[in-house]
């Protein structure tokens, strides 16, 4: 039920710019449209604790990917595409060790697209 509550977010969420805070800058044109949607819908929830954020990965093939990781538990991580189609969990579930049919994204260069600064109030 969450997670169809997350794909409704996603499909009515408008764009918003994401900006890195390390790394280098994105701006709302260098990203997805559907990936400022996917951060649109993420600042409509909770605040989360590890803080909600999105990152991108390039392979040495010069493929691209985002990372939305994981925010409790058991949860799995997600590896989206250009598309947004979520193509597989690097990590994450009871395991901890993902879906087990990702890419190896361990020697892709990662940049922070977006992090939630907001706080917990309670």
């Amino acid at each position: 039920m969450i997670y169809l509550s997350f794909i409704i977010l996603l499909t009515s969420a408008r764009c918003d710019n994401g900006e890195s805070s390390v790394g280098e800058k994105k701006t709302q044109s260098g990203i997805p449209a559907c990936i400022n949607e996917t951060i649109a819908a993420l600042k409509a929830e909770n605040v989360r604790n590890p803080p909600a954020s999105v990152w991108e990965l390039t392979m040495d093939s010069g493929q691209t990917y985002y990372y939305i990781p994981a925010y409790c538990c058991d949860m799995y991580s997600d590896l989206l595409t250009t598309d947004c189609e979520v193509i597989c969990h690097p990590d994450g579930g009871f395991t901890g060790k993902g879906s087990g049919d990702c890419p190896d994204i361990s020697s892709a260069k990662k940049t922070l697209i977006w992090q939630d600064e907001r706080t917990n109030q309670n």
